[in-house]
């Protein structure tokens, strides 16, 4: 096990990591990890586990974990959505031709997100689950 630290109190446990290729889609890449009191979008991640791989192409990545005060102004770039975001996520992403560049046409998703109390500008949130999919633009909630 690899532990990885930052100046910005981030700490990676890294469990395995392998990989192979190289140039511009032989390289596969296979990691799977632990995130454990993490700031990213200046959010908390108590605990999250993860696997990637990155093989033909496209990148797979799973979660599953915590999340506290996830402002959701910060992730999309919306003022209006601003507020606080505290729950639970177990979710499976896959980005088609990621290299291309992300489109609504190269993502895949699906989970299920658990919210504790949260708000999302206006609206108080005292609980709420989500479990859906989204693929070729189309979404199931």
């Amino acid at each position: 096990m690899i532990e990885l630290s930052s100046a910005a109190s981030t700490r990676w446990r890294v469990c395995c990591v392998s990989g192979s290729g190289g140039g511009k889609y032989p390289l596969t890449l296979d990691a799977t990890g632990t995130v454990v009191d993490s700031k990213l979008f200046d959010a908390g991640f108590p605990h999250l586990d993860f696997t990637a791989n990155l093989a033909n192409g496209d990148a797979h990545i799973k979660t599953a974990g915590e999340f506290e005060n996830l402002n959701p102004a910060t992730v999309s770039g919306n003022e209006r959505a601003a507020g606080s975001l505290t729950g639970a996520v177990d979710v499976e992403t896959t980005l088609r031709g990621y290299a291309q560049g992300v489109t609504v046409d190269s993502i895949d998703l699906a989970g299920r997100i658990a919210l504790g109390y949260s708000t999302i500008g206006d609206v108080s949130i005292s609980s709420a689950e989500v479990e859906g999919q989204y693929a070729q633009r189309e979404g199931m909630l």
